[in-house]
């Protein structure tokens, strides 16, 4: 597993090393999303789009977008995953507060 310098700063770690040490598992917030994750790659070779929370090195928790494919030798076999990890944090707080407006409207 290798990490860049943009997937160590959105998740906080001081540095790549210490990102490297830590038990990915531990990071998510739900472990049956991870399991989950998990499973669609095993099923489909690719993950697309699959949202979840994380927890930064800090503690605070931020929710992510997670793209994933495995990379296949000439006879199938998977090699590794190749993937890339967003921070829809934002996104999801803005979200969170169109509902609220709503609920408010709904109610008036």
């Amino acid at each position: 597993m290798d990490v860049n310098p943009a997937l160590v700063k959105m998740l906080g770690f001081p540095d790549r090393d210490s990102l490297l040490k830590a038990n990915a598992a531990e990071l998510y917030v739900d472990p049956e999303d991870r399991q989950r994750g998990v499973e669609l790659l095993q099923r489909d070779a690719v993950l697309r789009d699959f949202e979840t929370r994380l927890t930064r090195y800090d503690g605070t928790i931020i929710w992510i977008r997670d793209n994933v494919r495995a990379i296949l030798d000439e006879d199938g076999r998977r090699m590794f995953f190749l993937g890339s990890l967003e921070d829809i944090s934002e996104r999801k707080r803005a979200d969170e507060q169109g509902r609220a407006s709503l609920e408010q409207l709904h109610r008036r």
